[in-house]
């Protein structure tokens, strides 16, 4: 059975804790049931519907669809991301009338030539969401909704030197090569350090500015957040590496597996020393903001998916109308040190 579901929402849109106990897997018949047809039907394809992150997004996009009688389904892979599977789940859900689609996107040139590419076949309008096609292919879609990713990377640059620290050897993480958003952080953290937009995916930082990126980066962790705990212990266990930043938050999503990580190496993350953590992340929990104040994360970029899930619906609901839309819509993130943890957020 394929590893991808879809989720809908009826009675209770807003109880985002029962969406995967109510998980409907693709292929069985019904997948969006036209006894519930009511208004206007929009998928928002996420790279992983048991993600914390794209839960918000739909109930951000199911908060607002009721509101005009329409209704948002959520579909993808079951657990952890890949394209193929983010594929198979939206062909499958092609089978049912659909009224608009909004993707967060993984490998973009596989998409295009397959799911993708029989959606636009059938007319039906198509945003991207977090994660936009890459140059080359931004035509496959009428327009973006998100925060701009190379400005995240930037951030996350700068928030180190914020930090204290302006020159050394870091190691970055991320899924994995073929999603364009995590990328585009890599490129903007990379033009943050060196001092210059002559950068790119295939070449380490090898001196610029004084930055020295580890051959051990960028890691991979495959969506995995126990593999990504592994992969920030050895970090924490090579001493010649005194920064780590992660273009998601998966080192952190268990908080207690990674405070076990601190507690079993021998460097102190709470001292003056090395490293700097620093990760970009979705909302802000209240576990987050304690090991802020306690300084076992040293900075996070919090992104908004719920307001990237109402936007995506009006963005869809005005192209299903007739209506032009902007090509981007950005929407809000933030930043939070942790010599600043006790603030409130304020906007960029």
């Amino acid at each position: 059975m394929a590893h991808f579901a879809i989720q809908n929402s009826w009675d209770d849109p807003m109880n985002s804790r029962s969406f995967l106990n109510t998980l409907l897997v693709v292929g069985l018949i019904g997948a969006i049931p036209q006894t519930y047809a009511k208004g206007k039907v929009f998928a928002l394809v996420s790279k992983s519907v048991a993600d914390q992150n794209f839960i918000d997004a739909f109930e951000g996009c199911q908060s607002e669809a009721v509101q005009y009688d329409d209704r948002c389904v959520h579909i993808g892979p079951n657990f952890g991301s890949h394209f193929m599977e983010q594929n198979r789940a939206l062909e499958s859900a092609l089978e049912d009338p659909l009224d608009g689609i909004a993707i967060s996107v993984t490998k973009g040139d596989y998409l295009a030539q397959n799911a993708v590419a029989k959606a636009r076949a059938r007319n039906i309008p198509i945003v991207t969401f977090d994660s936009d096609f890459p140059a080359g292919l931004t035509q496959m879609r009428s327009g973006y909704v998100g925060p701009d990713n190379r400005e995240i990377g930037r951030r996350m640059g700068a928030m180190v030197k914020k930090l204290g620290r302006d020159r050394g050897e870091f190691c970055l993480m991320t899924a994995d090569e073929n999603d364009s958003n995590l990328n585009e952080r890599i490129l903007g953290i990379r033009e943050q350090l060196s001092g210059s937009s002559e950068v790119s995916l295939s070449a380490r930082l090898n001196g610029q500015n004084g930055w020295v990126e580890s051959d051990k980066s960028p890691w991979l962790n495959g969506d995995s957040t126990s593999q990504a705990l592994g992969q920030v212990e050895a970090t924490l266990n090579d001493a010649s590496i005194q920064v780590l930043m992660s273009v998601g938050a998966w080192p952190i999503a268990d908080a207690g597996g990674y405070q076990d990580v601190l507690q079993r190496t021998d460097r102190q993350v709470q001292s003056n020393d090395t490293p700097i953590i620093v990760a970009a992340t979705g909302s802000m929990r209240e576990v987050d903001y304690r090991m802020l104040r306690n300084k076992l994360v040293h900075g996070l970029i919090s992104i908004d998916f719920k307001a990237m899930g109402r936007a995506s619906y009006h963005q869809l609901k005005r192209l299903n109308e007739g209506r032009s839309i902007a090509e981007y819509k950005s929407t809000s993130m933030n930043e939070l040190v942790w010599f600043e943890s006790s603030a409130p957020f304020n906007d960029w």
